[in-house]
């Protein structure tokens, strides 16, 4: 059935508007009474998804086939996705039960534009109106249920005067301010993606990048992504671009915003260069340490969204590869090692495995001032880059530490001798930001060591040694109690001062194998040293306060069990060096007075007692004698000593 009266529509109109004009120029009071004759039960706002419709429905209200069939929206090949005046959208950027009316711009055209329906448009594409979708007066959302002229109000009522209900509000009375955005080209540029006024289209049509060569609907797409991935809140997780789902989602994108990200596709790839920038100094207000997740934050999530096409996800990448690229070069920045511009770069897993170090210790090497250190400004928690040269270098070093205790067995001496050695020249201390890879500070380099080793040992004179030779540790734990010359004696073998000879057996230090001829060689030969002041302070173990007293360690137990030697505090490292010359001193231990007078030990405290002179204390009973210095060195002053024993 042909209503009495035809309208023509408008090319960008929408068609429950075309119906609901129809019904107004015939009187109806809804919508769906206008459709009854043609059998459709459905709501009458989604009369545009029923293209099968468009015959019938062109021939109800009087108007052409051909004009009826561009208003309706047929389904595309995509799922979620119609057909909306030539370009393909999804679904849920069009509104359909909700009017959305420019008043000005209605009162102009007289017609509801299809563009109003956009969800991302809050302002009419022409005009730039901003749009209202619910009643002035009532603050009732605006519906397609009357039929009514399109320019009132669902639900305010009045009874004119010929006794019909009319209403009393109309939407032209109350026109709204246009937007304001500073790239109206741009903003223009993103409505005409999908404006159904094909005349728009063609006004508006830039040249774009090669990379942008898609069709209208899959850029209007991305245009809505990108805005989507600007206004995203930056705590959420940016594996996904959150698109506006509900029209309280939609009301974020605003004109600015889609303004924004249309300049973005008009100016590809500077434009998305400049709106990662923008992201990276913002970074810090996202979840991370480091990455380009958390560098450019949701624009990453453009590479993963599904709904844009593969060649535009493609151009995405490449543009933030190329970004980060670029970017590389404004350091110090942490990235993965496919965004980094130097190769040279490595992470604490990287160059442990590349090296043999183990992981954790790089947490340590990072905090030595010498080491060359790339992190993200202000993120304590990210992870650090280093130099492979510089650690390379370091490992080398680690190869050739060797720990104090180590070097000092091999050569036969005490752990606190290796320090004046370094300080002679003898061997190389090790030091630098390799030490945070150990345990322990002290540690010589192994190659000085070793050569060392082998200069002392190439001044072995052949032959056997004479009966009167005696190990070279030995002779300088007989001499005086006071600092031991061990570099000076060392100097003195490696010059031939001292002559030596190799003693086979179980002791294999260099020191403990290798014998002057005479206990009196060593003397005259360390005599002739020019002393180096030391330093009466500082700290002592037992072990160096033992090689000072030239008694043993377990000597210096005793003696601090006794009292005799006091400690500072707990500890290895406890006894002061002002004590232990103060017991030199004072007090004279049985190998000291048994070297003096030429005796064996067990003879001294029966010859001491011959002069008057007793122990004043036994460490233990019989054992460890401990007798006054000022007492014995009458004695000795009276007393010629004996040949020297070996």
């Amino acid at each position: 059935m042909t209503l009495p009266l035809s309208l023509v529509p408008h090319p960008d109109e929408h068609l429950p508007g075309v119906v609901a004009r129809a019904g107004n120029l015939m009187g109806y009071d809804l919508l769906s009474e206008v459709l009854i004759p043609l059998g459709y039960k459905s709501r009458a706002e989604s009369i545009a998804s029923a293209p099968d419709l468009n015959i019938s429905l062109a021939d109800h209200i009087g108007c052409r086939p051909e004009d009826l069939a561009p208003l309706f929206l047929e389904r595309s090949a995509r799922a979620g996705w119609i057909r909306f005046f030539g370009a393909d959208i999804r679904m849920i950027h069009r509104e359909v039960t909700v009017r959305r009316v420019a008043p000005g711009t209605l009162a102009a055209c007289g017609y509801h534009k299809a563009a109003w329906q956009i969800r991302a448009f809050c302002f009419d594409p022409g005009t730039g109106e901003r749009l209202i979708s619910e009643c002035p007066v009532c603050g009732t959302t605006l519906g397609w249920v009357r039929v009514r002229d399109l320019a009132f109000c669902d639900r305010c009522d009045r009874v004119d005067e010929h006794g019909f209900v009319r209403s009393k509000v109309d939407l032209r009375d109350w026109p709204q301010e246009k937007v304001e955005v500073v790239d109206m080209d741009a903003l223009r540029f993103v409505t005409s993606l999908v404006d159904p006024d094909s005349i728009v289209r063609a006004a508006f049509a830039p040249a774009l990048h090669p990379d942008m060569a898609a069709d209208r609907g899959s850029l209007f797409e991305f245009v809505i992504s990108i805005a989507s991935a600007m206004t995203q809140d930056p705590k959420r997780s940016v594996t996904s671009v959150a698109k506006p789902g509900s029209r309280e989602m939609f009301d974020r994108i605003q004109p600015d915003v889609l303004a924004r990200a249309g300049r973005v596709v008009l100016t590809w790839p500077e434009g998305f260069h400049r709106l990662c920038g923008e992201a990276r100094a913002e970074a810090d207000g996202r979840d991370g340490h480091y990455g380009v997740k958390k560098e450019i934050g949701s624009l990453y999530a453009l590479t993963t969204d599904r709904s844009l096409p593969l060649d535009l996800r493609a151009a995405v990448r490449k543009a933030i590869e190329d970004d980060m690229a670029m970017t590389a070069g404004t350091l110090p920045t942490v990235r993965k090692g496919a965004y980094r511009n130097r190769s040279d770069l490595l992470t604490a897993y990287a160059a442990g495995k590349e090296f043999g170090i183990r992981t954790k210790l790089f947490k340590r090497l990072a905090e030595h001032p010498e080491v060359r250190v790339i992190r993200n400004i202000g993120s304590k928690n990210s992870p650090p880059l280093f130099e492979r040269e510089q650690i390379k270098a370091i490992s080398a070093q680690r190869l050739d530490m060797e720990a104090a205790s180590s070097a000092a067995i091999r050569l036969g001496l005490p752990n606190g001798a290796m320090a004046e050695l370094a300080a002679a020249g003898l061997v190389e201390t090790i030091q630098g930001p390799v030490l945070m890879l150990a345990v322990g500070k002290e540690y010589y380099s192994r190659a000085s060591v070793d050569a060392l080793v082998r200069e002392l040992e190439a001044k072995v004179v052949p032959g056997a040694p004479p009966p009167t030779y005696i190990r070279l540790s030995k002779a300088v734990y007989r001499l005086p109690p006071g600092p031991k010359p061990w570099s000076t004696l060392i100097a003195k073998v490696k010059d031939g001062s001292i002559p030596v000879h190799r003693i086979s057996g179980r002791l294999t230090g260099t020191m403990t194998s290798l014998a002057a001829r005479h206990f009196d060689v060593v003397v005259e030969a360390v005599s002739e040293r020019s002393d180096v002041a030391v330093s009466d302070h500082g700290l002592l173990t037992h072990m160096e306060a033992s090689v000072l007293l030239g008694v043993t360690e377990a000597m210096i137990g005793l003696l601090v069990s006794r009292k005799l030697l006091p400690v500072d505090g707990k500890g290895q490292v406890s006894i002061r060096r002002e004590d232990v010359f103060k017991v030199a001193s004072g007090w004279m231990f049985t190998n000291e007075i048994g070297r003096r007078l030429g005796l064996p030990n067990r003879l001294v405290r029966s010859t001491l007692a011959k002069y008057g002179v007793s122990p004043k204390h036994e460490l233990r009973e019989r054992q460890h004698l401990v007798f006054d210095r000022a007492e014995v060195e009458l004695v000795l002053d009276i007393v010629a000593p004996l040949p020297t024993a070996a």
